[in-house]
């Protein structure tokens, strides 16, 4: 099986980025041949460049002949595709299958839903466009307070449904969590073209080290992710709080924080999970609804109990009161109140990072990750290739692979 991998970079790296890189690798490892087609944003430098980006954003003509040639040079049996805002755009997805070759989209936000990529409006979750129509989008200016920008992603949602719905054999999309597939259909997307795929991070060891009453925060510090909630109510706990992460709050908070909370900036990523080994309990206090949150995969790998928000994929990844704890977004006193269960319960906070490993290890392992990634590739291929079969005779119920079709060594 010979895999094209395609992917648009971020300016700042984020997830998806790590997404791409870990994934990439761990086929190879397994011995597949791979050919990367990487675009990154750093080349967007110029107002002349982004306008040429905006207008583009829907079908990019020089990227879209730059990534035919690759696939006519590689000639794989299958592409895979991360990020393709905005350089790559959905035109790449076209080609591929007008050329018979299966493509396999993972959906790591919403950009396609709405313009920002969130589901995130004055300071909490918001699916106003999630319906199908992203007029709510350009009155509210959603991406970058520009109408014209919010237009142009939208249209490029409609481009990417329009692409899809015509080639049904061919494009297959892979979601995080059942919770935002269900996004993703509601917005008309076809939930026979979806399959779950949770995320995956390499294990970092458990190594167990004595846990200090200290309360960790880890992320881009923006508004969606919530770190200010850490500010509000750190004060009111007996505990040290630590943020790790950058971003264009990190001023702010510096200038509010308490004398109980340190901003660390960020960090490398080993340092980071020797925090975590040290902490009572990890913080995810987002206000939006998070796709996949590695976060709390990481929390879970090391061990420490993890508190997140109700809503969304978190609250489809934790067992309340068993691997984690969950919290009202917006209630500061409900956070308050799982901090201090956790820290006047040590027994408790012990069996919750315990239960969480044990979580990682059977479901988020990049070994289990891998596994079914390479069943969705087996499966795509084989219905591009199924000549009119229902897509029903391909995926059974719950988005879980027929076993047919699966194969994990390299073809």
């Amino acid at each position: 099986m010979r895999i094209l991998v395609a992917h648009n970079r971020y300016q700042q790296m984020g997830g998806e980025d790590v997404v791409f890189d870990s994934e990439s690798r761990a086929l190879e490892a397994r011995g597949f041949p791979i050919e990367r087609f990487i675009l990154d944003n750093a080349s967007i430098r110029s107002l002349p460049d982004k306008v040429r980006a905006a207008v583009n954003v829907s079908d990019n003509r020089k990227s879209v002949s730059e990534f035919k040639r690759a696939l006519a040079e590689f000639q794989p049996d299958v592409v895979q595709v991360h990020n393709f805002f905005p350089l790559l755009t959905p035109g790449a997805l076209a080609v591929a299958a007008e050329a018979g070759i299966p493509v396999v989209q993972t959906l790591h936000n919403y950009r396609a839903l709405c313009a920002n990529g969130m589901l995130f409006r004055n300071g909490g979750a918001c699916t106003s466009c999630a319906s199908g129509s992203y007029l709510s989008g350009i009155l509210h200016r959603c991406y970058r307070d520009s109408a014209i920008g919010s237009l142009a992603v939208g249209r490029m949602g409609g481009r990417l449904k329009e692409i899809a719905r015509s080639h049904p054999q061919l494009i297959t999309f892979i979601a995080m969590t059942e919770f935002s597939k269900a996004l993703f259909v509601a917005n008309g997307f076809d939930e026979r073209q979806i399959v779950v795929k949770n995320h995956s991070i390499a294990d970092p060891g458990e190594e167990p080290r004595p846990r200090g009453r200290r309360i960790l925060f880890v992320g881009r510090l923006s508004p969606e992710k919530g770190a200010d909630l850490l500010c509000r109510i750190a004060a009111q706990i007996d505990a040290e709080f630590a943020i790790i992460g950058g971003g264009p709050e990190f001023d702010a908070l510096s200038r509010s924080k308490p004398h109980n909370l340190t901003l660390l900036g960020p960090l490398p990523r080993e340092d980071v999970f020797t925090q975590m080994r040290m902490a009572t309990a990890v913080l995810v206090p987002s206000r939006w609804y998070e796709i996949g949150p590695l976060t709390i995969l990481e929390a879970f790998a090391t061990g420490t109990p993890v508190i997140a928000p109700s809503i969304g994929t978190p609250a489809e990844l934790i067992v309340d009161g068993v691997t984690g704890l969950l919290a009202d977004p917006n209630d500061d006193s409900a956070w308050k109140r799982a901090i201090e269960k956790l820290l006047l319960n040590p027994g408790l906070a012990r069996d919750i990072g315990q239960n969480g490993r044990r979580a990682y290890l059977e479901r988020f392992t990049e070994q289990t990750s891998l596994d079914r990634l390479i069943d969705i590739y087996a499966w795509a291929i084989g219905r591009s290739k199924a000549e009119g079969r229902p897509l029903e005779g391909v995926l059974s119920s719950k988005g879980s692979l027929d076993a047919s079709h699966s194969r994990h060594a390299p073809l």
